[in-house]
């Protein structure tokens, strides 16, 4: 039995339309995986077409999180709209990374993403290497820039690589290098 139609068109009704699907899964009880496949079978025309759009353009951590920051209220929209896309970027960024309750995550994702706005472009592309598929949290990623930083002037020029003849044999008197 069909208890919900179409996705509307007028952006003003969606949330509602939303909510209340999100009620009647409740109370039926879907499960999470069939959710999405009921929901796809009610979207209209243009909702179909954007997410055939979406899923195959599959953002990037970064374009995501680029998203969230670059949303602009449009000259049509209410704040209410603004409101929701904001929220739904930052979700979507937040769920790529892997944070979905885990508050001092959250901080520490906050604080790693303006540190990384803030070190020299050669220490950010050395960070982002040792990242490869993961984050780094904050502390380990200032531990990161700390040891970069410490072979490198303020602009992330290295500053002096050590070589063979950089250390001295040790004496049978002395033991360092």
């Amino acid at each position: 039995m069909n208890t919900f139609g179409k996705l509307p068109s007028d952006p003003a009704e969606i949330p509602t339309y939303f909510e209340n699907l999100e009620n009647i899964f409740e109370t039926c009880g879907v499960p999470e995986d069939v959710k999405p496949k009921i929901l796809l079978t009610h979207l209209n025309d243009r909702a179909k077409s954007l997410t055939a759009r979406h899923s195959r353009e599959k953002l990037d951590k970064k374009q995501l999180r680029d998203k969230f920051y670059s949303l602009r209220k449009a000259a049509d929209e209410t704040y209410t709209m603004l409101a929701s896309k904001l929220h739904k970027a930052l979700m979507y960024y937040l769920k790529s990374r892997e944070i979905t309750d885990d508050f001092d995550a959250l901080v520490s994702l906050i604080c790693a993403d303006r540190l990384k706005e803030l070190i020299p472009k050669s220490c950010l592309d050395y960070v982002l290497a040792q990242e490869k598929d993961s984050w780094l949290k904050h502390d380990d990623l200032a531990s990161f820039v700390d040891i970069y930083m410490a072979a490198h002037d303020t602009s992330g020029t290295l500053v002096k690589t050590h070589t063979a003849t950089d250390c001295v044999l040790p004496s049978p008197k002395s033991a360092s290098c």
